[in-house]
């Protein structure tokens, strides 16, 4: 089995009625082909303004397949928001 680890880099933006939100709390998992990873430690910095960037490992079974992504936010307001997406690899 041939497994490849993936440097994945998100940029995420939290926004609520009035303008730009604090996010409290991410969590950000990945299909690994089978089934859905939790991300135990991904590095998230907050930029101040409601954005974060947030890296990850993946470990995949191939290179140039696109990621699956979940990523759950739970605002400072106590609001949870989910999105899916599909991250394709960058050269």
């Amino acid at each position: 089995l041939n497994e490849t680890h993936k440097e994945t880099n998100l940029t995420i933006h939290v926004f609520d009625e009035s303008g730009a939100a604090l996010a409290d709390h991410f969590t950000i998992s990945y299909f690994n082909g089978t089934s859905w990873s939790n991300i135990e430690s991904p590095t998230i910095v907050s930029l101040g303004d409601g954005s974060y960037d947030v890296t990850f490992y993946a470990l995949t079974g191939q290179s140039g397949e696109p990621l699956d992504i979940s990523v759950v936010c739970v605002t400072a307001r106590g609001i949870s928001v989910s999105a899916t997406l599909t991250c394709n690899n960058r050269t």
